[in-house]
């Protein structure tokens, strides 16, 4: 989507205190002399959620505020997390999954000093990093991810490189916004992210079943956060608690009823609405109506997480508590089931070829639109067995 009336904003992702100098300059570089917003945490300008911790709270600005991002990586790794991972390594893979423009500097000491780690793992870098880890990051941004690695030395090396590659970034800008103004994408389909646009201007091999996928796995993305709430049981609100059996098995049968009810409207997007979403070979998909597809099976799936949320924040009587933690899995399993589904279409989009040639060979790909019956036996047994006890 094409927005007006507001700046680009530049998200700056280092270990602070090693490099406080040249993230202030680099803030000044990109502010005044180029004119964008930047978001560094150290300012008071970074705008926080005073709710959720300082880890979630860069890692949601990269999210929601983030258009470019700069990784600037020192001779510091920084503390890490429960997980093994530094706070700039979560924010650069936060920015990767987001799809933005990421520009890496890497101190051109690290980078010489990355074929001895290679070749000597265990040897004693402590005058050159604080953790070998650093190596690790610095590794995985170049060598897997092949991301383009910028060496610097001091920060006006930095501001140089940067002032160049955003104009080229600019110019890029400028080229896209004239094919979508010269195309006939509709609005909902500008609404979608860069990388599903640009298979609707770019239209390579099999270019629909392509764009189904990208904006099914943009949207499942963006309800991540959701599936994390359940897993940790991170509950905002909380419903009245339920003493009573009786009322206990009219609330769990009707929560089970909603799930059949999402279910079924989730089957009739896949087996009725996609067919006819998609066209017939050779025939013209209509793209509105994909996007449709995806924003109600997006819906479901929230749904289905809202309605995790509800149960289990729900206090029940002891005696109950399995028969609930039973229903609670049935959801799961309907909600790995959405995430199955996307990972399987995905990994079969991937196996078509950008294009063809007179010499290629013919291919078929399956598209995997199928959904597993979820299984309510546990459930049900765990029901009988309450009301037998009681």
């Amino acid at each position: 989507m094409i927005l007006q009336g507001r700046k680009p904003t530049v998200f700056i992702s280092s270990t602070c205190y090693d490099l406080k100098h040249v993230r202030n300059d680099l803030k000044n570089v990109i502010e005044e002399d180029i004119g964008l917003e930047t978001l560094l945490s150290e300012y008071y300008s970074f705008p926080i959620d005073p709710s959720i911790g300082t880890v979630e709270n860069c890692l949601r600005i990269v999210e929601q505020r983030a258009d470019i991002f700069i990784l600037i990586i020192g001779s510091r790794y920084g503390s890490t997390l429960d997980n093994g991972k530094s706070i700039t390594n979560l924010e650069y893979l936060r920015a990767k999954a987001k799809g933005i423009p990421i520009y890496a500097f890497v101190d051109k000491t690290i980078i010489r000093n990355i074929p001895l780690w290679k070749s000597n793992p265990t040897m004693d870098f402590s005058s050159v990093v604080d953790s070998p880890q650093l190596f690790n990051f610095t590794e995985e941004v170049m060598a897997i991810d092949s991301v383009w690695i910028h060496e610097f030395e001091v920060s006006k090396d930095i501001s140089t490189i940067i002032k160049s590659q955003l104009s080229y970034l600019f110019f890029d800008s400028l080229e896209l916004r004239k094919s979508i103004k010269n195309s006939s994408i509709s609005k909902k389909v500008e609404e979608r992210s860069p990388s599903a646009i640009q298979l609707v201007l770019e239209k390579p091999l099999a270019w629909e079943y392509r764009f189904f996928s990208q904006i099914l796995s943009d949207e499942l993305l963006m309800c991540k956060e959701l599936r994390k709430d359940v897993q940790y049981r991170i509950f905002m609100e909380f419903t009245d608690p339920i003493c009573d059996l009786d009322k206990l098995k009219d609330w769990a049968i009707e929560n089970n009823n909603k799930l059949l009810r999402i279910v079924n409207a989730l089957s009739t997007l896949i087996n009725e609405a996609f067919p006819k979403a998609i066209g017939d070979l050779g025939e013209p998909s209509d793209l509105d109506f994909l996007v449709y597809i995806v924003e109600r099976i997006s819906k479901i799936y929230k749904s289905i997480i809202d309605l995790q949320i509800n149960i289990s924040s729900t206090t029940i009587p002891e005696s109950a508590q399995k028969a609930i933690e039973c229903l609670v899995m049935i959801y799961d399993s309907v909600l790995n089931d959405i995430e199955r589904m996307q990972e399987e279409i995905a990994n079969a989009i991937s196996q078509i070829p950008e294009q063809t040639t007179e010499n290629s060979d013919s291919f078929h790909i399956t598209i995997p639109l199928i959904l597993n019956e979820f299984d309510t036996s546990e459930f049900i047994e765990e029901f009988k067995k309450l009301y037998i006890d009681d």
